[in-house]
């Protein structure tokens, strides 16, 4: 199958204007991971490799190590995710869950490099920038978020160039620019759908719910969350945020964008009882 093909389980479409480059409605580097799985076979092998990353990251990051990665792994929306309703924010899942093992072992300038690619695989991963950001400043450490928004500019620096205008129009803003479906609706494998966003609740009264508010809601959650002392702390933040994020910034739900802050929470979950970050960096 041709991972440009928006037909195939929701795999990322390409977006194209006429005499145009293409851009990609998600970030880059999903699309540059998953090209190599499609040459040699199925893509699908690519999200599987990427939650057996996730789990091997949770097996070496803290406690319950067995029990982390079994029930990350063996969930049945975890299988689903991976091989039928295709989620094309695993590879920055992957990436970030490796962010997360690499600082815990102080492997700090790996784990930023993990953590930039992340930013150029998913908008998700953006909700995340301000709290990793803050983590690293207030350890006086800035080497690792400059080399983190190097990578990610690496990546996707060539893809703005080719087309400036679709990329800042379209690709940053598409997972957040759907349009508001119903809280209930027809379709899917079981022949209802259901979009319990903000938005779509809003909606059953009338109200609209403009960008700006759901902004200002965003930019409050950031701020009350913004504080993480450690890893396990800021692994609980990140995924509080992209929790509430997920329902509140979209008018149209999926129910695989629980699956990034559900991997957060177990990370948290899971954490040792005092997870100081080695002195090595």
């Amino acid at each position: 199958m041709n991972p440009y093909d928006h037909t195939y389980a929701g795999i990322p479409p390409v977006l194209a204007t006429p005499g145009a480059a293409h851009v990609l409605a998600y970030l880059p580097f999903t699309v540059l991971y998953l090209v190599p799985f499609d040459v040699v076979s199925d893509i699908r092998l690519g999200f599987m490799a990427a939650d057996l990353l996730v789990g091997t990251c949770l097996y070496l990051w803290g406690r319950w190590r067995p029990g982390a990665a079994s029930v990350y792994l063996f969930l049945p929306f975890t299988i689903v995710f991976s091989t039928f309703y295709l989620n094309a924010t695993l590879m920055a899942m992957a990436l970030i869950a490796l962010f997360l093992l690499l600082e815990s072992r102080g492997r700090g300038l790996l784990a930023s490099i993990s953590f930039g690619l992340a930013l150029a695989s998913s908008q998700f991963s953006f909700l995340l920038l301000p709290l990793v950001f803050a983590y690293y400043l207030r350890h006086g450490r800035w080497k690792e978020p400059v080399l983190a928004l190097a990578a990610a500019a690496v990546v996707i620096a060539p893809f703005l160039a080719a087309s400036p205008s679709l990329f800042l129009s379209e690709t940053l803003s598409f997972e957040f620019a759907r349009p508001l479906v119903p809280l209930f609706s027809g379709g899917g494998p079981v022949g209802l759908m259901v979009n319990p966003s903000m938005s779509a609740i809003a909606s059953l009264a009338g109200l609209p719910v403009p960008l700006y508010l759901r902004a200002l809601i965003e930019l409050l959650l950031i701020l009350a969350l913004l504080r993480a002392g450690d890893l396990s702390s800021l692994a609980r933040n990140c995924g509080l945020l992209v929790l509430a994020s997920v329902f509140v910034l979209p008018d149209d739900f999926f129910w695989a964008y629980l699956e990034l802050p559900f991997m957060l929470l177990l990370f948290w979950v899971s954490a040792q009882t005092n997870p100081g970050r080695p002195k090595r960096s």
